[in-house]
């Protein structure tokens, strides 16, 4: 059985520096895979970093507990722990976290989150470059992510200067064929893009 392995970390953010239609979309995003076919109760589970004041993504755990009974765990990161007590220092303890063993080889896993070029990427102990290190691939969903310490003029500005930088830093350090980089949830069950494809008329 192949998993679905959905990571929101710091998906809270700082919503104050979040434009709300940006913060919407992200929201949206994790809603709508709830009850879907390609992401089945049965195999698919969620891994969340975020904060008690996030009383949305709250909400939507419970729906997705109470409703359509997928798995949900929580965690804690090095931010946390002040307050919280321990937390999660590497993809290790997160997978600690369930009885399933999970692998390179029977996950689909889906990361998105706050900030795209910072946690998300790499500054984070479950960050993108710590799942490729243990030889996992990772499909970014930009549309659950955003980055609101990157420079620019506007949320669109930063938000497109992030996406330069994951490519680039995907580029660099020589993960092309570890790292798939989607919009649409939905579309983060499927193989990479054919170099064929063409956008449908």
């Amino acid at each position: 059985m192949t998993y679905n392995i959905i990571l929101l970390h710091h998906f809270y953010g700082f919503p104050d520096l979040i434009d709300e239609c940006s913060n919407n979309i992200r929201y949206v995003q994790v809603l709508r895979l709830l009850g879907r076919k390609e992401f089945p109760p049965n195999n698919t589970i969620f891994f969340c970093c975020t904060s008690n004041e996030d009383k949305r993504l709250q909400s939507i755990q419970r729906i997705a507990e109470l409703d359509y009974n997928y798995k949900w765990i929580n965690y804690l990161d090095d931010k946390d722990t002040k307050r919280y007590g321990k937390h999660v220092q590497s993809v290790e303890d997160l997978l600690n976290k369930t009885d399933i063993e999970l692998t390179p080889t029977n996950t689909n896993l889906i990361i998105g989150g706050t900030n795209t070029t910072g946690c998300i990427l790499r500054r984070a102990p479950v960050s993108v470059t710590n799942w490729t290190d243990l030889g996992f691939n990772v499909k970014i969903c930009l549309s659950m992510c955003v980055d609101y310490q990157s420079d620019g003029i506007s949320a669109a500005d930063g938000n497109q200067r992030a996406a330069a930088i994951l490519y680039q830093y995907i580029k660099a350090n020589d993960i092309v064929n570890q790292v798939d980089v989607f919009y649409d949830i939905l579309d983060c069950t499927k193989a990479g893009m054919r170099r064929d494809w063409r956008r449908k008329s």
